[in-house]
């Protein structure tokens, strides 16, 4: 191959996330500064349009990423 060919190959096979995700992670983040204001599940679940199992599901894994002590790229941005 060219080295221009595998230079675009390159560039195109880099990771760049999805716009669903991206939207996915500022919600979640919303929803967990909500709960963390005292908005019950059943209530997130709703107003997020999520079942209940969901909710409590983003919670934990919210929970285990400050356990672990992860930091999210959107920490700096909201």
């Amino acid at each position: 191959l060219s080295i221009r060919r595998q230079r675009q190959m390159c560039i195109r096979d880099r990771y760049v996330p999805k716009l669903d995700a991206i939207v996915r992670a500022v919600r979640n983040k919303s929803l967990i500064a909500d709960h963390r204001k005292g908005v019950q599940p059943p209530a997130l679940a709703h107003r997020y349009d999520l079942s209940v199992v969901q909710v409590y599901e983003i919670i934990k894994q919210a929970r285990t990423a400050e356990d672990d002590g992860q930091v999210s790229f959107l920490d700096k941005v909201i």
